[in-house]
């Protein structure tokens, strides 16, 4: 329990806030359409924490906690860490595609989307496939289309007036911290997830 204390706690209490403000902001409709999906990322980070902290709990505690999880599908929440990848990847993806112009662009984006979203759902089908700690195929797949997406919305950027006022332009900042995230996470989650199937 030591370790719930020391790093989960504050981290859960802090996404806990992130998610309130940008809900209470949405309801006074300080927030315009296309951020609110970064809302709903929030939400649905906070969800699947939560479901992977009761799964962590109750194998820490030999199921003394949560026990109606023992011997079922959800006893491991590795199919959830899966799913939720997934449809993080395609939130995001749809988050930045609202500023990127180009029509051409966009299409190509929506297109290679919706081979991601046939190849997750066929992954999908296969529940072994669900309970590996990760699917290598998608997660390299879906980093690779949301840097795509990511590279095309910066230099979209670089095209549009509003280059002047880059400081309080919320999507650049939320860009570069995702392509940070995504070129620091990726290669570590296919080496130590592999290593463990």
């Amino acid at each position: 329990m030591d370790f719930f204390y020391k790093f989960i706690l504050p981290v859960s209490i802090l996404e806990i806030i992130a998610a309130s403000v940008g809900t209470y902001l949405f309801f006074k409709n300080k927030i315009k359409k296309p951020h609110t999906w970064v809302v709903y990322y929030l939400w649905l980070v906070i969800v699947v924490e939560s479901y992977g902290f009761m799964v962590g709990l109750s194998k820490q505690t030999n199921y003394e906690y949560f026990g109606y999880l023992r011997d079922t599908f959800f006893e491991d929440g590795r199919w959830a860490t899966n799913i939720f990848s997934a449809l993080f990847t395609v939130l995001f993806i749809k988050y930045f595609l609202n500023f990127i112009k180009n029509i051409r662009e966009r299409i190509i984006i929506q297109v290679l989307t919706l081979c991601y979203i046939v190849l997750a759902l066929i992954l999908f089908f296969d529940l072994e496939n669900l309970q590996l700690p990760v699917i290598p195929t998608l997660l390299i797949t879906g980093s690779l289309l949301l840097f795509i997406t990511i590279l095309l919305f910066l230099l979209n950027l670089l095209k549009i007036d509003q280059v002047i006022d880059l400081k309080t332009y919320f999507p650049l900042y939320v860009a570069l911290g995702y392509l940070f995230f995504l070129l620091s996470t990726t290669p570590i989650d296919i080496y130590i997830k592999c290593i463990m199937i």
